[in-house]
């Protein structure tokens, strides 16, 4: 796509849809180069937009305290949905040993896990990156994946839609309690459709329903204008102002 860059997050890029960052040999901005038999290095490998966990090259973020959830995550600049914001780094842990571990951290109720493939688990609080400070929210911007970096798997907090300068980050941490071990906590994260506590089951308001309707209509090349009408008809049964920024002129 022209403007776009090569194996970035708007991008067609099949590695990146498999959650797989490029290796150096089968990265698809290459495009003919692959097959040329040629051995000289080419340069269009140097604008891959599908390495960022190979260079560290995340956007620029910045962790600050909150008003209602202590420190938490914030961005400095815009970036679009797709992009690697940070790794998840962590001790690797069985799950075992988390819930040995869980006995003490349930005492400042500070813990920062995420699972892994198999009987493994990330634990982010004796040591981590600025991932471990992005807060739960039950209608979260961000995600944490699993992504394939040279056969290596590797956990990153991603965005999952355009994220705007300043903008709080956050992630739906989806706990589980390790069958009444430890107690699920309250959530503050304000969200609309907020069930309470976090990892409990959440619901899309009906705001909520009408920006995934709105999101995956405007998305379309060409929209049919019942469909746009039936949209702002909704908005304004839902006295959303201005369709909150998606249909202005």
């Amino acid at each position: 796509v022209p403007g776009t860059v090569p194996c970035g997050p708007k991008s067609d890029c099949v590695n990146r849809r498999l959650f797989m960052e490029c290796p150096s040999g089968a990265c698809c901005s290459l495009g003919p180069a692959l097959s040329s038999g040629n051995s000289q290095p080419d340069t269009r490998r140097a604008n891959c937009g599908n390495v960022a966990l190979q260079v560290r090259q995340f956007p620029a973020t910045d962790v600050y305290w909150t008003k209602t959830c202590g420190f938490g995550l914030r961005a400095l600049e815009a970036f679009p949905a797709g992009t690697i914001v940070e790794e998840y780094l962590g001790e690797v842990i069985t799950t075992e040993e988390c819930r040995t571990r869980l006995g003490t951290y349930t005492e400042n109720q500070d813990y920062y896990f995420a699972s892994l493939t198999g009987p493994y688990v990330l634990d982010a609080g004796p040591m981590g990156s600025k991932a471990r400070f992005a807060n739960h929210s039950c209608s979260p911007n961000c995600a944490l994946q699993v992504w394939n970096v040279l056969g290596e798997p590797r956990v990153a907090l991603v965005a999952i839609r355009d994220i705007r300068a300043n903008e709080h980050l956050c992630y739906n941490y989806r706990s589980d309690d390790l069958n009444g071990e430890v107690s699920l906590q309250s959530c503050r994260c304000g969200s609309l459709n907020c069930c309470g506590v976090i990892g409990g089951r959440v619901e899309e308001s009906d705001l909520q329903k009408w920006e995934t309707d709105a999101t995956r209509c405007l998305g379309l090349q060409r929209a049919k204008l019942e469909s746009l009408q039936a949209l702002i008809a909704h908005a304004e049964q839902l006295g959303v102002d201005e369709c909150n920024g998606y249909l202005r002129e």
